[in-house]
């Protein structure tokens, strides 16, 4: 790293040359000789300080810098005893004379002789080169002479000589140089040392020339880069670019090592000053009031600062140019690589894209085939990725490129639509030929689909069908019904892709130039058209199976229909007949009650008659759908068999309850009949009673009623006892089984009942009609006669007047008014009669 003192330096060095201007050329800073060989307003060399170092290390003539007092250079010959013995050349004084500038040679030169050691015996020779040497730009001559003593010195002018030198005093020679420009051996300030100054002189010219190389490189490469803006065409971009790059070495890092060169010279000047405790605030004049830069040092280091300005204003010209040729150069490199890029791309898919698409024609012959092909488009896609994404971006690409060089915007368009041409029909041509082969995959896999499909529906076909009630009818039928629709819609998917796959294999296909490079497909067509064909066959024998099992299907379910509504036709058959039943029960003895049951019965009988008839119907389809169906007949045998028995159960159990209600009726009338009568005769003995009329009447008028009663009891009573006794047999026995149903309580209640009441009233009847009788007869004997009566009598008397008002009747028979039979003043009159036979039975009793 860089001590403080150092970055201080290096600072003050920038800051000194920032002072002059750089766009000074290196070529004004060119020495230009004269007849002095001295450069006007710079320093010319003659010979370099490095082909002489020897003889300028024999410090047999000094320049130190300083100047006299009219400005001119002063040359110190210091007391050496090799002066003179030495030749022109080996003094180097046109070396050294060549240094000061201009201005100060024209002043003269003021040379100064150190003898005051006396080592100068003879001058004549040094003055003879100097002569030769200067000529006329030697103002003065001096011969330094010791302060006491003789003049060690003596000179006689010769023709030849238009020098003469004087004899000078270190006290006198301050009048006419000032003390600090005379060195430290004279008696002045000036801190000369003549190894540092060798080796500052021979730095500086070193620079000098590397600073005129450079220049002379940096002028040459200007001139190649511009004249390569115009005939480099014919020149890869690689190779410009490569050339234009192999100049930075020349452009940039050799004139920067020869700048920083000339910086650090600079800077070791200003540190030599400084180390001699001299002023370096400005280096552009010289003040000889005070230990200043001398004259010779501002003029190098003025042509250091005017070098390194020269150089770093043609660097920084040259550098622009490099970098405005080097983006030029990477643009059209850039363009280069993407018109390259875009040709690779349309090579490659006109070349390995277009072989390997081309190849690929095959559609596959089956599922796992096809299957196969479809990765292997999938392989071509993915070696066609790299060059889609190199195709988008390199349509991205040109547009940038036609942004920043838009005078190229027609070529680049041309050879972006032309890839764009070729990338977008073989990517259509790649995308149909996906569509190809995964519309062969479909087609392929639904075929198979469909025939394992068609396999299972074949088995499930095969299978027997078995049934048990019409809902496992159905559900079989609703199954054929969704494996046809299934295997319909599956058939119709395979069509509609072989169809499509048909479709695709017509189409012709064109290539990026409009050729057509439609493959052979015939054979694929054939193979598609040819696994339709088989489906289409297929499809059609699965339907007909389909339909024969749906017939059989329909048939069984209209079998179990049949046999259904047959089997609830005998339910209704027993039913009408249990409605039947219950109806008959209902009998009263009231004849319209018994009418309207009557016509109930009837209309039970049609409905069963009908429901009979129609199951017989159902059995006989079920019979044929039986045979068709070739099933066992003996179900429907034992159905038909049960349907006869129902019908045969209701038709005899409602004639044997009809002609038991019959019975039951007829005896209810016949009983009511004779109750009537006998109820007539009570009253009629209950008037014989009441003295109403003699017995004598009763017995004359009413003995044909009395042998009429007598014989309706007997008939009826034993109408009645065999009316108990058919109804405690059962209606029918069925197929020799007795049938265990007996008839309603409640109708053997009746019939008991009104056998009691017969039987009640008939013995009142008898046993008064049969008293009165024999009272008749005793009273024909005169025994019975008079107001005593039995006991008996007085109380069936009370029991009449208080159930019967004869008023309403008559006082008797002749005056009883006529009542309709079976209107309801006769069914209250006999009521009323049969509550009184009751009644005296009970006293009785």
């Amino acid at each position: 790293m860089m001590s403080s003192a150092e970055v201080h330096r290096s600072d003050t060095m920038r800051s000194n040359f920032s002072t002059g201007s750089r766009q000074s050329s290196v070529r004004d800073a060119r020495p230009q000789s004269n007849g002095h060989s001295m450069s006007n307003g710079q320093i010319g060399i003659v010979r370099e300080a490095a082909q002489m170092v020897e003889i300028l290390k024999r410090e047999a003539v000094f320049l130190t810098g300083g100047r006299d007092r009219r400005g001119g250079p002063v040359l110190t010959f210091p007391a050496s005893n090799d002066s003179g013995q030495v030749s022109y050349e080996d003094l180097a004084t046109d070396y050294l004379c060549s240094l000061p500038s201009t201005e100060s040679a024209k002043l003269g030169f003021t040379v100064l002789f150190d003898n005051r050691e006396h080592h100068y015996k003879e001058v004549k020779p040094l003055l003879k080169l100097l002569q030769d040497a200067l000529g006329s730009s030697v103002f003065a001559v001096y011969i330094v002479q010791p302060e006491k003593g003789k003049l060690n010195f003596s000179f006689r002018r010769e023709r030849n000589l238009s020098i003469e030198p004087q004899n000078i005093t270190v006290a006198k020679l301050k009048n006419i140089i000032q003390p600090n420009q005379l060195s430290i051996e004279l008696g002045g300030s000036l801190d000369y040392k003549h190894a540092l100054w060798l080796e500052r002189r021979l730095g500086l010219e070193k620079f000098v020339k590397e600073a005129k190389n450079v220049a002379m490189e940096l002028e040459r490469t200007f001139i190649q880069i511009t004249d390569r803006l115009s005939r480099d065409e014919k020149i890869t971009p690689q190779e410009l670019l490569r050339q234009h790059q192999s100049l930075q070495e020349s452009v940039i890092y050799i004139p920067e090592r020869t700048i920083q060169h000339g910086r650090q010279l600079y800077q070791d000047w200003e540190d030599d000053a400084v180390a001699a405790g001299l002023q370096v605030a400005n280096i552009e004049r010289v003040d000889f009031a005070g230990p200043h830069f001398t004259l010779d040092q501002v003029a190098a280091m003025n042509h250091i600062k005017k070098l390194v300005e020269g150089l770093e204003g043609q660097l920084e010209r040259i550098q622009d140019l490099w970098r405005d040729r080097h983006v030029q150069l990477g643009d059209k490199l850039q363009l280069s690589e993407m018109e390259q890029a875009m040709r690779t791309v349309v090579d490659w898919i006109l070349g390995p894209a277009e072989k390997l698409l081309s190849s690929q024609t095959d559609i596959g012959t089956t599922y796992e085939t096809a299957d196969e092909l479809r990765k292997q488009h999938e392989q071509l896609e993915l070696k066609c990725t790299d060059s889609y994404g190199t195709y988008a971006e390199l349509r991205h690409k040109s547009v940038d490129a036609i942004e920043q060089q838009p005078e190229k915007a027609a070529d680049i368009e041309a050879q972006r639509d032309y890839m764009d041409t070729v990338c977008r029909s073989f990517a259509a041509r790649l995308q149909r030929r996906r569509n190809l082969i995964i519309t062969s995959v479909r087609f392929h896999r639904l075929v198979n689909e469909i025939n394992q499909l068609l396999d299972d529906f074949f088995k499930w076909l095969s299978i027997d069908m078995e049934c048990e009630d019409i809902k496992a009818v159905e559900e079989m039928l609703m199954a054929l019904n969704e494996k046809c629709d299934e295997l319909i819609a599956v058939c119709e998917q395979a069509v509609n892709e072989g169809q499509n796959l048909l479709d695709q294999l017509s189409l012709p296909v064109k290539n990026a130039f409009g050729q057509d490079v439609s493959p052979d497909n015939s054979k694929h067509t054939e193979h598609v058209e040819m696994l339709l064909g088989r489906l289409q066959a297929r499809r059609g024998e699965a339907e007909e199976f389909a339909q024969v099992r749906r017939l059989k299907l329909q048939q069984l379910q209209q079998l179990k229909k049949c046999e259904g509504d047959a089997e609830q036709a005998i339910t209704w058959i027993l039913e009408l007949y249990s409605a039947a039943v219950q109806k008959m029960s209902e009998g009263t003895g009231d004849p319209i009650t018994e009418q309207a049951i009557q016509a109930d019965l009837r209309e039970l009988q049609d409905t069963a008659k009908n429901t009979y008839e129609y199951g017989k119907q159902l059995l006989q389809a079920a019979l044929h759908l039986r045979r068709s169906l070739r099933y066992d007949l003996s179900p429907n045998n034992d159905q038909a068999q049960r349907l006869a028995d129902a019908w045969k159960q209701f038709s005899l159990g409602v004639q044997e309850r009809a002609s038991r209600l019959d019975t039951q009726t007829d005896f209810h009338r016949r009983a009511d009949q004779v109750l009537e009568d006998i109820d007539r005769l009570l009253v009629v003995i209950s008037q014989v009673m009441n003295s109403e009329i003699t017995v004598e009447s009763l017995v004359i008028s009413h003995s044909q009623l009395r042998s009429s009663v007598d014989n309706e009891y007997e008939l009826t009573t034993a109408m009645g006892q065999e009316l108990l006794h058919r109804l405690q047999k059962p209606m029918l026995s069925q197929r020799g089984q007795r049938q265990m149903e007996m008839e309603d309580p409640y109708v053997a209640a009746q019939v008991e009942n009104k056998l009691k009441e017969l039987e009640a009233k008939y013995k009142l009847m008898h046993e008064n009609w049969l008293e009165m009788t024999q009272g008749l007869q005793l009273a024909r004997d005169g025994t019975l006669l008079g107001p005593d009566r039995r006991p008996w009598q007085q109380q069936m008397n009370q029991v009449i007047e208080e159930t019967v008002t004869m008023t309403t009747y008559g006082s008797h028979l002749q005056s009883a008014p006529p009542i309709e039979r079976g209107g309801s003043e006769w069914e209250r009159l006999l009521q009323q009669l049969r509550e009184v036979g009751v009644a005296v039975m009970t006293s009785s009793s």
